[in-house]
């Protein structure tokens, strides 16, 4: 089985390089109406097929940093065009590209000798289109 490293994991966002990424995830889950009845003899669900999907990112905080400005910038007002790269922004490894619109940021401050971090998490507004690094 092969094992994918995510340290050479890349994001675009609107166009300018998140830096400092120290973590990401995208959840996505179908909504499910409960369909049970008094005939059913276990649970019964249907998939409705409205996909709600969650992202975030975490990243060394870094006020200099274009992709984290866009993120800021763009919280709680404006959809924004994301790139995933999975494996690395390298010609034939994996690319996700999707809409998003951010709705919380946070700075966290640590003891004295931890990095200071920030968080970005929102919402998918379109579907996610798997590609390839070309």
């Amino acid at each position: 089985m092969a094992v994918h490293l995510s340290k050479n994991a890349q994001v675009t966002v609107a166009a300018g390089a998140l830096g400092q990424l120290i973590g990401m995830s995208i959840d996505q889950n179908d909504t499910q109406t409960d369909i049970t009845n008094w005939d059913s003899t276990f649970r019964e669900y249907v998939n409705v097929g409205l996909v709600d999907s969650d992202i975030s990112f975490e990243v060394h905080y870094d006020l200099a940093d274009t992709g984290q400005d866009s993120l800021r910038a763009g919280v709680g007002s404006t959809e924004v065009a994301v790139v995933v790269f999975p494996q690395g922004n390298t010609s034939t490894l994996p690319s996700l590209t999707f809409n998003a619109i951010f709705g919380s940021d946070g700075v966290t401050y640590g003891a004295a000798e931890d990095a200071i971090t920030a968080s970005y998490s929102g919402k998918l507004t379109s579907v996610i289109t798997e590609g390839v690094v070309a």
